[in-house]
């Protein structure tokens, strides 16, 4: 894959489906990307899965949790002007149109 196709195939995930993902789609997966690039082998990697009942137990813990501090700078400018407001909504709806 080229620069290019990489930058036309890429996709932004903003939601999951609720099913299941099978152990050994997990475990290959895994497997595939201990083989990445990782910068000097520097990154400390823990991988946890969680499914099944551990999942509804964690799910229901993070309900109880304070709410996360605020982040240090926002994502999206605060007040985005014109024409730029209505460009970012514009190309929105033709990149994850239906």
């Amino acid at each position: 894959m080229d620069v290019a196709e990489a930058m036309y195939r890429r996709i932004s995930v903003r939601d999951f489906l609720p099913d299941p993902v099978d152990d050994e789609l997990l475990r290959r997966l895994l497997t595939d990307a201990s083989f990445a690039a990782s910068g000097g082998n520097v990154q400390p990697w823990r991988i946890y899965v969680v499914n099944g009942e551990s999942m509804a137990r964690f799910r229901e813990y993070l309900t109880t949790q304070p709410p996360v501090e605020e982040p240090e700078y926002d994502i999206y400018p605060k007040g985005l002007t014109e024409p730029y407001r209505t460009s970012r909504f514009e190309l929105g709806e033709q990149m994850y149109a239906l």
